[in-house]
């Protein structure tokens, strides 16, 4: 039991290290336990209820699993054949597959990994409908500090600091077995340059289960096109591409404000003669716009080829339901 207890202490840190102490609340909510107060009383009442045999161990861990990572994160979208995701609905062959790593143990029980120090796996999830599986490591992260005015000669210089931060991240590799539909979610990646070194690295272990690399990577011009084009998102900045191949880029004056109510993006869209493509869009989905899906306006970057970036720290619901407005806007009829 003080294995168990010891694990359930791990994942409330982590879980606090998210700030998803609503979340936390919620699930207490749920199983009738109390749940007011900060965060050091709230993984009291969490650890009271395990100690008193009102919640498990088991389902702590798995509440952790369920709605960890879903911000900071860029998420890499495919849509995959029945064939090419087979296997991973095949439990033998998922066993096997984690017996020859030395991770049996862990197909459908979580593993809590706080600190890890090399890239982890820590979740097999393979149930009828969908397939999880996620690898926790550290990654650096650079915070940006506020920037600094020095004096140097008479000169006035303004000067942009980052700290260096190593933090703990996971990737998760999420199949749904229905649609086909295939997510590689890669949290807290390196800023600049590093997108595709970490992608591929990502990509690479993540092949023990499926090569994403041989998927159809999903398309989303057609959505950024149509979120362009109509009042779901308040779109912060964003590029077009002509049929020429001549990238036309728009910025709003400020983050509350839409490119799109712009004459400059009106005039920008007549000179390619109203025939262009999505290239990329930094939006906020809007809570007005959502039909009462969203709490709070949720900020992304939507790039063309197949994948969306989330800046900030999201919830499951908000997540999941610009990725399902994402997927649907890509695949509809133009």
């Amino acid at each position: 039991m003080a294995d168990r207890i010891e694990q359930v202490q791990e994942a409330l840190n982590i879980l606090q290290s998210l700030r998803v102490k609503e979340e936390v609340q919620r699930f207490l909510k749920n199983h009738r336990r109390h749940y007011s107060g900060d965060w050091d009383k709230v993984k009291d009442w969490v650890i009271e209820a395990v100690l008193d045999g009102k919640i498990s161990a088991r389902n702590v861990i798995l509440f952790l699993d369920d709605i960890e990572s879903f911000g900071q994160q860029r998420v890499y979208l495919y849509t995959a054949s029945q064939d090419q995701i087979a296997s991973l609905f095949d439990r033998q062959f998922i066993l096997e597959t984690l017996r020859g790593a030395g991770k049996e143990s862990l197909l459908d029980e979580p593993e809590v990994v706080e600190n890890p120090v090399l890239t982890e796996l820590a979740t097999v999830r393979a149930g009828a409908r969908e397939f999880r599986s996620k690898w926790v490591s550290l990654r650096t992260w650079w915070k940006t500090l506020e920037p600094q005015e020095i004096i140097e000669d008479g000169v006035t210089y303004r000067i942009r600091k980052y700290e260096k931060v190593d933090s703990r991240a996971s990737t998760v590799l999420n199949v749904d077995r229905e649609s086909g539909n295939v997510e590689l979610r890669i949290h807290k990646l390196q800023q600049g340059d590093d997108y595709t070194k970490e992608f591929n690295r990502c990509a690479t272990f993540v092949r023990m289960f499926l090569d994403v690399t041989q998927l159809r990577p999903l398309n989303l011009n057609n959505a950024v096109k149509t979120l362009m084009q109509g009042n779901e998102t308040r779109n912060r900045r964003g590029a077009i591409r002509a049929q020429d191949g001549t990238i036309i880029g728009f910025i709003s004056a400020n983050k509350d404000e839409d490119f799109t109510k712009s004459e400059f993006y009106s005039g920008g869209i007549e000179k390619t003669g109203g025939r262009f493509n999505g290239d990329s869009l930094n939006c906020y989905w809007t809570v007005e716009g959502s039909d009462g899906n969203l709490g709070r306006d949720v900020r992304t970057v939507i790039y063309a080829n197949n994948d969306i970036a989330f800046p900030s720290a999201v919830i499951r619901r908000e997540f999941e339901y610009v990725l399902r407005r994402v997927r649907y806007l890509a695949q509809a009829t133009p």
